[in-house]
């Protein structure tokens, strides 16, 4: 009886479920599109005010931009004028210093932009053997649309270049926009947004890679960018190979081109790049 007793209830208890999952392991979660994976709902926040304060900077650099092409087009009276008088003005002070006419040669050949172009190799290498292909992609799209955009520009609006007496370096192509001054720009924002950790954040680059969190450091960072922009512009216009219009407008295109593709390949857009492999739960 006591025998039978234990069987029944033995067999009158419901066994509990199994758990799929072997012990000691943790459930794994249903894996996340690239772009949301471990994303804090702050956090997502926070770069989509960032991503929107940047498309409407960009698109007002834009906006910019084509105000200055139309001005350079139609030559409206005031414009030729202030853009002959700088560059004759800074021509001319050139001229009488030879080291200063070499040193520009020197810094506009080493600012060539298909040089600027070549730098980005090594690193786009490395970023994409490391897993950050939407950084690379991001490079690489920046870099085309720019100078496709800006050849195409050029032959647009056809701008002569400075006529000037005793020419110290003569440029091929068109003047307007400054391909050397846009090229800077964006070569520098591409360096800023690598290391700067609030921005490289936005292309899913580990904030604790090369990012310089002090706050000394991000500061040389952005005037360091910002100076060598302003030393290839002033480079241009010293050669006496653009007008001020020239450079202005290639700041101006280069900065929007950069906010803009920054924004398409966020991880707030909707752009998806190379989502994780999705593995079936049971």
């Amino acid at each position: 009886m006591t025998s039978n007793s234990q069987d029944d209830d033995h067999h009158g208890q419901m066994s509990p479920a199994r758990n799929p999952h072997p012990a000691g392991l943790p459930a794994e979660p249903a894996s996340q599109p690239d772009d949301l994976a471990g994303d804090d709902p702050s956090d997502h926040e926070g770069r989509l005010v960032l991503a929107g304060v940047l498309l409407f900077l960009g698109t007002a650099l834009l906006g910019g931009f084509v105000l200055v092409m139309v001005l350079v087009a139609t030559g409206l009276p005031g414009v030729p004028e202030i853009d002959n008088e700088v560059a004759t003005g800074l021509h001319g002070y050139v001229v009488d210093r030879s080291w200063l006419e070499h040193t520009l040669k020197v810094l506009g050949h080493a600012t060539e932009p298909f040089v600027l172009r070549a730098v980005f190799l090594i690193p786009a290498f490395i970023l994409w053997r490391h897993g950050a292909r939407r950084a690379v992609a991001w490079m690489v799209a920046t870099l085309a649309v720019g100078g496709v955009l800006n050849a195409l520009i050029k032959l647009l609006v056809d701008r002569a270049r400075p006529d000037l007496p005793e020419p110290i370096y003569l440029a091929a192509g068109a003047s307007f926009p400054s391909g050397h001054t846009t090229n800077a720009v964006l070569f520098a924002g591409i360096v800023v947004v690598l290391l700067d950790p609030s921005l490289r954040h936005h292309l899913r680059l580990p904030a604790d890679g090369h990012a310089l969190h002090r706050l000394g450091a991000r500061i040389a960072l952005w005037a360091g960018a910002f100076g060598f922009v302003l030393l290839v512009a002033l480079d241009r216009l010293g050669l006496g190979v653009h007008y001020l219009t020239d450079v202005v407008g290639g700041f101006a295109f280069g900065l929007s081109i950069l906010m803009i593709t920054l924004v398409a390949f966020s991880r707030s857009s909707t752009l998806k790049l190379w989502p994780r492999k999705q593995v079936p739960t049971n």
